[in-house]
Order: structure tokens, then sequence, then C-alpha cells
């Protein structure tokens, strides 16, 4: 191993794969590297990933024990309008195109932020940005190894009907992959989930209809049995940037180790390093990175008290009926705590919309185990289906279910605006919903009658049961 990566070293004694071997750490204070990488999702790796350079030294530093965040448990797709396979397959798409659609988006769903502020030219060089290097991006992660599948998923574009949107192709989704080739790195990822792998993410269209219904999925899995490791969607997606990682050989990845403060130099204030602490020992250290940081720690979806803060619901017509959004309610990853934007604030970064809200319906998880502590699981799929609909507290339907997630949580949120009392929602169904498309966890019933008895699902031979319960 060479002396500049000798140097990559950690107050903790654990060990850190590099190019040359492995080596222990040996209980420096002080280390640095070339590039510090914060938050180990799928921004940080792919931040990590994207120095293709030995002689850069990267630190890519994470607060749980494990890499992936949020996406590990997502649908892993990337919206890339233009990329290559739309090239290659002569779908039709142009980056002023896709300017369009989401300018025309925003200013059928967001009017109020679409309106000109100061931060509007900082706005139009980020969307400028993406949609030139989007496509140079996937071209970049494909010539490092990184499969998508050969064909785009035939998701349209959420808003089908603006200006500017194509039927299908700009949404892509990873290869499946076997996360056993990352060998040691194998370590980083979760423990393997005993849910079945589906390939990609319009497969689950398929696997939340009735079991008859799903045969397409089961000899689409059948086909990666003989994997390691087989990984899809989100999974697929960090463990492909792990590997990435891993074969540069020049980042190392230290888990359990939680940003505190960022070292700044000079009048400017410009940073240079980070201090974390790192669990197993209990220690800070300094990290000193020469050409920069990167921020990639997500949001503050389970810090509750910037929750409180900046997502706390007061309708202005009704004083004192302040209502405070749930962590519980969120499925984003633990460690989603909003540490890079207190931290940054600290130095005297600005934020800007701290209250708007990117997110899916959640509902009661009715799985073994989590539906007695009231866990959560996605809701999107439950609401979208025929012989259903969502009301409010007040037993009134307010929104269209079948609309993107996006949508139907702001209609949730505007809804609660306007009274709090409203905001407890709830799916009415029938026993054709039942027999076509049970919920995970309501497949038979003897798990309906646990529900029934904890109070989390109601059951009726008619609609009195509504009528009286609003």
């Amino acid at each position: 191993m060479s002396s500049r990566n000798t140097r990559i070293m950690c107050s903790e004694v654990q060990q850190v794969s590099g190019r040359g071997g492995t080596h222990n750490l040996d209980g420096k204070a002080v280390f640095e590297c070339d590039i510090l990488v914060i938050g180990a999702g799928a921004a940080g790796l792919a931040a990590a990933a994207a120095v293709h350079d030995e002689g850069r030294r990267v630190i890519v530093i994470e607060k749980e024990d494990h890499v992936g965040g949020t996406t590990f448990g997502s649908g892993g797709c990337m919206w890339i309008p233009n990329n290559l396979f739309m090239q290659e397959l002569g779908i039709e798409d142009s980056t002023e195109q896709a300017d369009c659609y989401i300018n025309a988006v925003e200013k059928a769903t967001r009017p109020a932020l679409a309106e000109g502020t100061a931060r509007q030219a900082l706005r139009n060089r980020w969307l400028k940005a993406f949609l030139m290097q989007g496509p140079e991006m996937m071209r970049y992660f494909r010539d490092q190894g990184f499969r998508w599948m050969p064909l785009p998923s035939k998701i349209p574009d959420y808003h089908p009907h603006v200006e500017g949107a194509v039927e299908h192709g700009r949404t892509l989704d990873p290869e499946v992959f076997d996360a056993a080739t990352l060998e040691d790195w194998l370590k980083y990822l979760p423990a393997q989930s005993k849910m079945p792998v589906i390939p990609r993410f319009q497969d689950l269209f398929i696997s939340t209809r009735h079991t008859s219904s799903t045969s397409r999925t089961t000899e689409s899995a059948a086909s990666i049995q003989c994997m390691g490791r087989p990984t899809s969607m989100g999974q697929s997606l960090i463990a492909q940037l792990l590997n990435i990682c891993r074969k540069h050989g020049n980042v190392s990845i230290l888990t359990r180790c939680e940003l505190q403060e960022l070292l700044s130099s000079g009048a400017e204030g410009r940073v240079t390093g980070a201090k974390v602490r790192c669990e197993r020992s209990h220690e800070s250290v300094d990290i000193h990175a020469s050409l920069g940081v990167i921020l990639a720690t997500g949001g503050f979806s389970q810090n509750q008290v910037m929750r409180n803060t900046y997502l706390r619901i007061a309708p202005a017509e009704v004083a004192g009926t302040e209502m405070v959004t749930m962590a519980d309610w969120s499925l984003a990853a633990r460690g989603d705590v909003g540490v890079a934007l207190q931290v940054g604030e600290r130095l005297g970064a600005d934020s800007a919309q701290l209250d708007q809200v990117w997110g899916i319906p959640t509902r009661i998880d009715f799985a073994e185990g989590r539906i007695m502590e009231g866990k959560v699981t996605e809701a999107m799929f439950a609401i979208s289906k025929p012989f259903s609909f969502v009301v409010d507290g007040h037993g009134r339907r307010f929104f269209s279910e079948s609309q993107p997630y996006g949508p139907a949580v702001r209609a949730m949120y505007e809804r609660a605006k306007e009274n709090t009392k409203a905001a407890v929602f709830w799916l009415i169904c029938d026993s054709m919903y039942m027999q076509e498309y049970p919920p995970r966890g309501l497949e038979n019933s003897c798990s309906i009658d646990v529900a029934v008895n904890l109070g989390r699902l109601f059951r009726s031979d008619t609609m009195m049961i509504w009528q009286s319960k609003f």
C-alpha cells in the first residue's frame, strides 16, 4: 500500500479496505483525504464512485451500521430524460422537452414555488446541470460496470398530460445484481431480506395483485436463483455503486461514524474537513479533506424536533388546532435526522423549502409482529386498487387515489391544513378488494381477525359501520 493510502485512518481500531490489501487503523486523532463524503446512500456512493483517480483518496462516512440509506429499500428507479437507451432505441426526447416538462409540472402542482425568487437563478442552474449531465452520468457509470435493465421501464412520466411529457423511456431500473461479487465488501450491506426478489419496480404492480396473477414475476425471479445473493431495485443500485467504489481501490468506508461539525478556515470560512464521532470508540476525530466535503445525508424525516419546527400543521381559520407530523409515519432510513442541515446552518449556510414534503403515503403494516407495534409500510399500491377509496376523518373522499404518490401526500397535507380533525385517513374497501388485492399480512381470515381485534381494521356486512364511524 502506498504511503498516501496508509494515511486513511481513524481513531478506532477497525479494518478498512484499500488498494494493496487490508490494514488496521492505528489510532491517529487526525487523518487526511482528498474528498470526504458524508452519507453512504445512493448520492454519497455515486459521488465516491465518480472519483476515478487512483491518486485521489476518498473517505465515505456513514452514521448507520450499513450503507444504503433510504435508497436501499426503494424501487431504485432513476429518472433521466434523453438517456442513452432512449437514444439507442429511437425514443424521441431532448433536453429542451424535458425542461419544458419539469417547468410545466412545477407550475401546475407548485405554483407558489414557481414564482420568481432570489433562488430562482440557482434553481435554473441546478436544473440545467441535471438535464445536461444526467445522460453523461449514465454513460460514465456504464463504462465503470454499472448495468441497467436493457429496456427502459414502461412507466410513463407521472404527469403524462402536461407539455413535454413522454409515454415511457425516462425511467431506468438497475439490473439484478449478484451482491456476492462484493466479496469482503458485502459486510457493508444490510442483511439479506427474506422477501422474494422482484426484478424491477414496475413488477410490483403485478406482485400486489392476487397470488394467481404473480406467475410472471415468479418466473422472472426463478431465472436469478443461481446468484449467490441477488439484489434488485434499490438494493441493486446501492450494491452496484458499492462495487464500483471497491474496484476503484481509492475509497474507504467508515460506518457508525457521525458528522459533528464542519471544519473551516480563512475569513471566507472555506470548509476544509469535518469532525466525526466514531460510535465504536466513542471518540472524535478530525478528517481533513484537501479538495472538499460532499454532504449527502438526505433530509430530516426521522428527526421529530425538526419535524415539529418545520412541518407543523396549523390551520389558519381554527386557532389552537395545531398538528405535528410524526417521524413514525416515514419509511426513510433511521439515520435521516438532518445532521448535515444543522451543521451547515451553524456555519451560516442558507436553506430553503424546509416546509415542503416529498414522500409516499404509508399505512399500518399488517405483517405479523409489525402490526402489534403499529409499524408502517408503503400504501401507494394499496390505495390505488379497484373496489376501494380513501376518506378523511369526516368520511369525505378528497383526492384521486390513483394519482402519483407525491401529489397524493401533498393532498393529505393540504386536507390537514384545512382541518386537522379530518387528518385521519381511512381506506374503505369491499370483499372483492380483499379477494383480489389483499394487503400484505391480510391474506387469510386469521390475520384479518388479528387486525380487527387490535382496532387496525373494521369489518361489517354493510356500509353502516362506515357511516357510524364518522
